[in-house]
C-alpha cells in the first residue's frame, strides 16, 4: 500500500505539472489555438514534441518486451522511419503549407472531390479511434495492475479518470497544449528509461561494458535479418515498412502533423521533422537496450514471462527490486500515453469538425461538446478492449494501421504522383475494397505463396490496391482552361453579387440584410454606380470566357457615402436597412468580398483576384489594402498572409470577432 500511495503521489505531481504547462502554453485559448496552436510554436519545442509524439504506453511497454522475441530487429524499421521522415519533410509539408490546410484531408477535396475528402477523413477517424483507444487501454491496464488494484479502484474507474484528465487538459488549449506537454513527455519518458536502466545494472551487479558483452552473448542484440525472405523480420520488409509506415502514420495523420504544422514557418516544420526522426531512433535504441537488460535479468534469475509485453512490469514488481523502478515504470507509461491521448482527442475533434461537419467556423461551445463526445467514445472503446487479448500490443497496433492507413497512403500517393482525374463518387468504395482484398491475401498467403508470410508490408499492398482502383476509375486531365482577369463591366453584376453572397456564407445573415431574395437584391446593389458592391469597384475572373469569380472593394474614406448608396437600394427593395458596425476607415483601400465558384476552386483563382485587386488599389493611389476575416477562419487568414497581408488588429462585425489585416504598397 505504501508503494501504491507513493506512486500515486508521483503521478499526481506529474499531472499537476502537466496541467500547469498546458495552462501557461494556451492562455487566451480559442478555436484558432485549439486547431493550429496559433502557428507560432518555437521550433525546438515542436521538435521535442515530435520525438515523443509517436511514443505511447504501447511503445514504452512493448518495445523493450519485443527484444526477447525479435532482438533489435525493430531498429531496421527505425532506419526506415528516418527516410520516411525526410520524404514527409520535403514532399508533404510543402504541399500542406502550399494548400494552407487546417485538416490534412482538405487536400483530397481540391484534388479529387468532396467524397474523397470524406473518405480520407473517415479512414483517419477510424484509424485514430481504434489506435488511441488501444494505446490508452494498455496504459490503463498497467496502471490498474501496479497501482489501482492495490487501492481497490475498479478498472472502469481507472479508465474514466484517465480519459477525464486527458479531456480536461486539452479542453481549451488543443494543439498548443499538446505540443508543450509532448515536449514535457519526451523529457520525462527518456529520463525514466535511463534511470530504469541504471537501476537494472545495479541489480545485475554489472558495469555497462560487461552488461553489453553478456547481452550480445545471449543473442539479444541482432539487428539485421538478411537471409530468410519469408520471415516478417527480413530487412527489406522491415525497412520499407518503416519508410511507408511513418509516411502514412505521421505524414498523413492529423494527430501527428498538427504538431509539425504548428511551427512558425515551413522551413521550421521541415527541420523539426528531420531532427525529430533522428532523435526518435536514439530513443528507440534506448528502449531496446532497456529490453536487453530486462531479459538478461530474467535469464540470470532463471525466470520467464508468458507474453513479451509482461516483461517490464514483471521485473519492475519483483521482490527485491527497488520500489523506485515500479514507480518509474508507471510514471513512464503515464507520461508516454497521457499527452498522446490528449493529442488524439484534439486531432479527432479537428478532423470531425473540419472534414465531416465541414465547419471550421464551429463555435467554442459546440467544439467543446464535440471534444467531450470524442472522449466518451474513446472511453467506451477502452472498456470494450478490456475483454480483448493484448498479447502483442505493438504488433496489433501496426497491423491495424496497415489496413486503415494503407488506403490513405494510396489516395495521397495517387494525387501527388499522377495528374489523372478520378471519379470522385467511387473513391469510398475503392478504399473499402482494397483492405478486404489485402485481408484475403494475408489469410491465405502461406498457402498460396509457398510459405510467404506478410508482415507490415501489407500496408504497401493496401496502398497499391487503392492506387490500382483509382487508376481504373480515372481519366486523363481535360485540356486546361484559360483563366483571365479583367475589370468588371455592368453586365457582371450577377457574378459580383454571387461572390458577395458566397463570401458572407451565412444564410440567416443574408436574409436579415437583403430580405427574402438576397441574390436579386445584391445584384441590384452591384448594378448601381455608387454602392459598396458596385461593379465599378470589382475585378472578375473568367474561365474560357465565362465568369467564375469576383472581388470587390472600395476606398475606405468613401465608406459612409457608399453605404448610403447601398442603403438606398435596400430601402427601395427590402423596406429596411441593417444597423451594422463600420468595417473600414480612411487610410486603406478595403477589400470587401472575394469568392470563386466551388467547381473552380483549388486553381489559384482566388489568390490571383486578391493580387489583382491590390494592384488596382495601388495604381489608384492607395498606400495600403485592408480586409477583415473571421477569427476562426485560419485557412483564409493564412492565404492572405501568404499574399503579403499582416494582422494589425481586431474588429467586431455583425457580432463576430474579426482579424483586421493590411497589405502595404511596396
Amino acid at each position: 500500500m505504501t508503494t501504491a500511495l507513493l506512486t500515486l503521489a508521483v503521478i499526481a505531481t506529474y499531472v499537476v505539472l502537466l496541467f500547469v504547462v498546458a495552462h501557461l502554453s494556451v492562455r487566451g485559448g480559442d478555436n484558432v489555438k485549439f486547431f493550429t496552436g496559433g502557428r507560432n510554436q518555437k521550433w525546438w519545442v515542436v521538435a521535442l514534441a515530435m520525438v515523443g509524439a509517436p511514443m505511447t504506453g504501447i511503445t514504452f511497454i512493448s518495445v523493450p518486451g519485443m527484444v526477447g522475441v525479435s532482438s533489435f530487429s525493430y531498429l531496421q524499421m527505425a532506419l526506415g522511419f528516418i527516410v520516411g521522415s525526410i520524404l514527409i519533410a520535403y514532399l508533404l509539408i510543402p504541399l500542406y503549407y502550399r494548400h494552407n490546410v487546417t485538416s490534412l484531408y482538405e487536400y483530397l477535396d481540391g484534388r479529387f472531390g468532396v467524397r474523397s475528402h470524406s473518405a480520407g477523413a473517415w479512414l483517419f477517424l477510424v484509424s485514430k479511434v481504434l489506435g488511441a483507444s488501444l494505446r490508452a487501454f494498455v496504459v490503463c491496464v498497467v496502471i490498474q495492475q501496479l497501482l489501482c488494484s492495490v487501492l481497490g479502484i475498479p478498472f472502469w474507474a481507472t479508465a474514466t479518470i484517465f480519459m477525464a484528465l486527458a479531456w480536461l487538459y486539452t479542453y481549451r488549449g488543443g494543439v498548443g497544449a499538446v505540443v508543450w506537454t509532448d515536449a514535457l513527455k519526451t523529457i520525462c519518458m527518456v529520463s525514466c528509461v535511463v534511470l530504469c536502466a541504471l537501476f537494472l545494472l545495479r541489480e545485475l551487479g554489472l558495469p555497462l561494458g560487461e552488461a553489453v558483452s553478456q547481452v550480445s552473448a545471449n543473442n539479444l542484440t541482432k539487428i539485421f535479418y538478411l537471409s530468410d525472405i519469408d520471415t516478417s523480420l527480413h530487412f527489406a520488409k522491415m525497412f520499407l515498412s518503416g519508410v511507408f509506415m511513418i509516411v502514412a502514420m505521421t505524414g498523413l495523420d492529423q494527430d501527428m502533423m498538427q504538431r509539425a504544422l504548428s511551427s512558425r514557418s515551413q522551413h521550421s516544420a521541415q527541420r523539426n521533422m528531420v531532427v525529430a526522426s533522428l532523435l526518435q531512433t536514439v530513443v528507440i535504441a534506448m528502449l531496446l537496450g532497456l529490453g536487453a537488460l530486462l531479459y538478461l535479468y530474467l535469464a540470470k534469475s532463471a525466470l520467464s514471462v508468458a507474453k513479451p509485453d509482461e516483461a517490464f512490469a514483471f521485473v519492475a514488481t519483483r521482490e527485491g527490486m527497488p520500489i523506485v523502478v515500479s514507480i518509474l515504470l508507471v510514471l513512464g507509461v503515464v507520461s508516454a500515453s497521457f499527452s498522446s491521448t490528449g493529442g488524439a482527442l484534439t486531432s479527432l475533434t479537428t478532423s470531425f469538425a473540419v472534414d465531416i461537419l465541414r465547419n471550421k467556423g464551429i463555435s467554442d461551445s459546440a467544439r467543446k461538446w464535440l471534444h467531450g463526445g470524442v472522449a466518451t467514445i474513446l472511453l467506451l472503446l477502452i472498456l470494450a478492449f478490456e475483454e480483448w487479448s493484448t498479447a502483442s500490443s505493438i504488433e496489433l497496433f501496426y497491423r491495424l494501421a496497415s489496413y486503415t492507413y494503407g488506403p490513405l497512403l494510396g489516395l495521397f500517393a495517387f494525387g501527388v504522383l499522377t495528374k489523372r482525374e478520378v471519379c470522385d463518387r467511387v473513391v469510398p468504395a475503392v478504399v473499402v475494397v482494397a483492405p478486404l482484398l489485402c485481408a484475403l491475401l494475408d489469410i491465405f498467403s502461406q498457402e498460396w505463396f509457398g510459405g510467404y508470410k506478410f508482415g507490415f508490408e501489407i500496408l504497401l499492398l493496401n496502398a497499391a490496391f487503392t492506387m490500382f482502383g483509382l487508376q481504373l476509375f480515372s481519366h486523363k486531365p481535360k485540356k486546361k482552361s484559360t483563366i483571365t482577369l479583367r475589370y468588371a463591366r455592368e453586365e457582371d453584376a450577377p457574378i459580383v453579387a454571387l461572390a458577395v453572397a458566397i463570401a458572407i456564407d451565412d444564410e440567416e445573415a443574408l436574409h436579415d440584410y437583403c430580405g427574402e431574395s438576397p441574390l436579386s437584391v445584391l445584384t441590384e446593389i452591384a448594378r448601381a454606380e455608387a454602392t459598396q458592391y458596385s461593379w465599378r469597384f470589382a475585378v472578375v475572373a473568367e474561365c474560357d470566357g465565362e465568369p467564375v469569380g469576383a472581388v470587390v472593394g472600395y476606398d475606405g474614406a468613401r465608406l459612409k457615402e457608399l453605404r448610403e448608396g447601398t442603403f438606398a437600394v435596400l430601402r427601395r427593395l427590402v423596406g429596411r436597412v441593417p444597423n451594422i458596425e463600420d468595417e473600414t476607415e480612411a487610410g486603406e483601400y478595403y477589400l470587401d468580398s472575394v469568392a470563386v465558384l466551388p467547381e473552380f476552386r483549388g486553381r489559384g483563382i482566388g489568390s490571383a483576384l486578391v493580387e489583382a485587386f491590390c494592384e488596382r488599389a495601388f495604381i489608384e493611389g492607395a498606400e495600403r489594402v485592408g480586409l477583415i476575416v473571421e477569427e476562426e477562419n485560419t485557412k483564409a487568414e493564412r492565404v492572405y498572409q501568404s499574399l503579403g497581408f499582416e494582422r494589425v488588429g481586431e474588429r467586431l462585425f455583425f457580432g463576430h470577432r474579426m482579424h483586421h489585416l493590411q497589405k502595404s504598397k511596396q
